[in-house]
């Protein structure tokens, strides 16, 4: 009863997501092992991630566009930063295929795009991945100077 309650009150307080973190929390119970702090931790994200969520939305309707936004573009910080495995490598090209033609993807590194073959390692999977990226694709080359930290 004191559940149901809990439940109705957070719904009336526009806890939305709250709410469906406790509900699945009592659903489920998976969540038995942590502590009092750390399953009140996650409700409150889940809460906080749906506020978010809502507000970009809103945000999004108000803008106005002419196109229809995409939240859903991603960016490839500091490519080649580090050595790129053979798992890495074909994972990245799944994700490129998927996006290709679709979705907006950004690419940063400090590599020069004519080093990125040795870069990704595997000829095949570097052409393909330098042709689904920058067949259409906004080049922006920086020349190099000094840092500006």
């Amino acid at each position: 009863m004191l559940n149901e309650e809990t439940y109705e009150k957070l719904i009336s307080m526009r806890m939305h997501g709250l709410a469906a973190a406790f509900d699945d929390y009592l659903k489920e119970r998976r969540h038995d092992k942590l502590t009092f702090e750390e399953r009140f931790g996650l409700m409150v994200d889940r809460e906080w991630t749906e506020r978010q969520e809502r507000k970009l939305k809103r945000r999004l309707t108000g803008a106005k566009l002419r196109e229809p936004a995409c939240v859903e573009d991603i960016n490839l910080d500091d490519l080649g930063i580090s050595p790129i495995g053979d798992l890495e490598r074909r994972d990245l090209l799944e994700v490129l295929e998927d996006r290709h033609g679709v979705r907006s993807t950004i690419v940063t590194s400090q590599i020069p795009v004519n080093k990125w073959h040795d870069t990704i390692g595997d000829p095949t999977i570097a052409d393909a991945f330098l042709d689904r990226l920058l067949h259409r694709a906004h080049r922006i080359e920086l020349k190099p100077g000094p840092s500006l930290l």
